[in-house]
């Protein structure tokens, strides 16, 4: 295990601020992060000094309140924030293997983490500032206390176990189907073995508590409940048009047949147990029903593979048990197929170890940013910039990462086609209030006509544009 964690320390840190290259969201829920170590709340900034509520951020106060902290007494840095996240995915790995070892044995578990820490994914969707792995992280201390519970009742581990499944479901809207796995698994466990009355009350309060927090904090504003929308489907896209592309998906690109093919298995192995009396625990019950309820949810989706991550890393989690569950059918009767049979679970697991380790080593997203400069780009651009200058960020918010502490800027996000920030700051680029205007390359290609002004200036920033003051402008 301990080569296990080390490999996961290297992925995790290796390239920290470059691989994978700051994005969109990220850019969003770091501004967030550092808002709320200012003293200005749950906000984003669209005006130098002013702010508006955050509800259109979907990440949750389990990753940008941690940041928020460590800003304060570290200072804002893109540095500190990953650091945060890279903890995340070594915590999340060592409670997977502590959790696979009492389900399952020291073999699986061994093999589990092993499964997680070459998965490319792991490290694409948790070293940026995401809620991915934080959620998963949650998803398996419940899971885990929920096996803990099956084993013997404790009001400590129920109300441990409420914690773990709220805090999960505030990290990310697309773990807000857990709701459902609870409720079911609750009364399974019921009609099982019973459950203690205070402990249920424990588990429900501990459950509440950063439930309202989240609710509170994300929906103060009066007027936010109409963003709810946003939550069921946050890239306003037509469901019946996604639901057709993601079916081709699942046949037609890797990591979505991948999903299937893990779910499958898992699936197969259930029933395969089910038929000889062997009862899954009710832990597993719960991770399978979360996984196909995340495989189900994403066909409405724009297709992003990070809405079935949670799901996929679970699912990868359990094939071990499922491999050799499948193969161990054919040791006993009426089969009688020969004992070596068995070694083909460890070829399997091996090959596929192997493989994803190649992937992540020279064939991922991340690896193809291991020799990236995009994030010393921005920070060599930001330290040259005037602070009596103003900046206009056009859709590129994962530029204010990179901005000096304190400095006033102006900001438009288009998050969706129908969550639109800062759009009343436009009128500051028409009056030529903003000395420069930041924008993609592909934006500004497109649209020259709309900054008449403003002439693109030369920098070293490769993915950016950057436009400068050019005309007087008549107030």
């Amino acid at each position: 295990m301990f080569i296990v964690l080390a490999t996961a320390s290297f992925f995790s840190f290796y390239r920290l601020s470059e691989s994978p290259p700051v994005w969109y969201d990220e850019g969003i829920f770091f501004q967030a992060a550092v808002n709320m170590s200012n003293g200005d709340g749950h906000s984003i900034q669209i005006a130098p000094n002013t702010f508006i509520p955050g509800q259109a951020i979907t990440t949750g106060l389990t990753v940008t309140y941690p940041i928020s902290l460590v800003f304060r007494l570290f200072g804002v840095s893109l540095l500190s924030a990953r650091i945060v996240m890279t903890l995340y995915i070594l915590l999340t790995v060592v409670l997977a293997w502590r959790f696979l070892s009492e389900v399952a044995g020291s073999r699986v578990a061994l093999y589990g983490a092993a499964l997680l820490v070459s998965f490319a994914p792991l490290y694409g969707h948790g070293k940026s500032v995401m809620g991915e792995v934080p959620g998963v992280f949650f998803l398996l201390l419940f899971l885990y206390t929920l096996y803990r519970l099956e084993k013997a009742q404790s009001l400590p581990i129920y109300a441990l176990s409420g914690l773990a499944a709220g805090l999960c479901v505030i990290t990310k809207p697309t773990l807000l189907i857990l709701l459902p796995v609870i409720t079911v698994v609750g009364m399974l466990l019921y009609k099982r073995m019973g459950f203690s009355k205070l402990g249920f009350l424990w588990f429900f309060i501990s459950f509440t508590v950063p439930f309202v927090v989240w609710l509170f904090v994300q929906f103060s504003d009066t007027g936010s409940i109409n963003e709810l929308a946003h939550y069921l489907n946050p890239n306003s896209v037509s469901i019946s048009e996604a639901v057709i592309l993601n079916i081709k998906r699942f046949f037609s690109e890797l990591q979505p047949a991948y999903f299937l093919s893990l779910l499958s298995i898992w699936g197969i192995s259930m029933f395969t147990r089910w038929r000889r009396s062997e009862t899954p625990t009710m832990a597993e019950c719960a991770a399978f029903g979360f996984s196909l309820l995340t495989f189900l949810s994403f066909f409405r989706t724009s297709g992003y593979y990070r809405y079935f991550f949670p799901g996929q890393i679970v699912a990868l989690l359990f094939l071990p048990l499922s491999l050799f569950n499948f193969f161990g059918i054919f040791s006993h009767r009426p089969f009688k197929s020969p004992r070596s049979l068995l070694v083909v679970p460890h070829i399997l697991l091996a090959g596929i170890i192997a493989f994803q380790f190649y992937q992540t080593s020279f064939h991922s997203w991340i690896a193809a940013y291991y020799n990236g400069t995009n994030s010393a780009q921005l920070e060599i651009f930001a330290k040259r910039l005037d602070a009596s200058k103003t900046i206009f960020l056009y859709n590129v918010p994962e530029v204010a990462i990179f901005l000096p502490a304190n400095f006033g800027y102006f900001q438009y996000l288009k998050i969706s086609k129908d969550i639109i920030i800062g759009k009343e700051e436009l009128r500051q680029i028409q009056r030529g209030v903003p000395d420069f205007i930041i924008m993609t390359n592909l934006y500004w290609s497109e649209h020259r006509d709309q900054f008449a002004g403003y002439t693109v200036t030369t920098t070293d920033l490769t993915r950016y544009s950057v436009l400068e003051r050019t005309e007087k402008f008549n107030f």
